[in-house]
């Protein structure tokens, strides 16, 4: 018998063919991984700003004096925050002692800041402030 060294063409162009089909798939599947984790770093980063953003303008709001012309309550007030696409909106409304919505003013205001990030997910924080000192 002969001893039989090396592969033989079929053999050859059979690995050839597996490798044409599997190889593709696999860095599809790599591929689509990549972009899944890219856009959950993407949202991860969008919270991550809309929070630094919520707080920054709850901080600022929270520091001024009650009857501030900025807590006027009539007013919605909307306007970018940067070229990122990032939105801010706040709004102040008068709420009674059970922090249920009042027309009049009982001595509390609520202080709502929403920010849509360019994903179009939308975030809220809330504060009570009051005429108490």
């Amino acid at each position: 018998m002969m001893k039989k060294d090396g592969f033989t063409l079929i053999e050859a162009v059979f690995v050839i063919m597996i490798g044409g089909v599997l190889i593709p798939s696999i860095l599809l599947g790599l591929g689509m991984s990549v972009k899944r984790n890219s856009d959950a770093l993407a949202m991860y980063r969008n919270v991550a700003i809309a929070e630094s953003i919520m707080r920054e303008e709850m901080d600022e709001m929270i520091g001024l004096p009650y009857d501030d012309s900025r807590l006027n309550t009539v007013t919605n007030r909307g306007f970018d925050v940067d070229e990122d696409g990032f939105l801010v909106v706040y709004s102040v409304s008068y709420v009674d002692d059970e922090l249920d919505s009042s027309v009049s003013d009982v001595g509390y205001k609520r202080i709502s800041v929403q920010v849509s990030t360019p994903d179009e997910r939308t975030y809220t924080l809330n504060a009570i402030v009051t005429s108490w000192q």
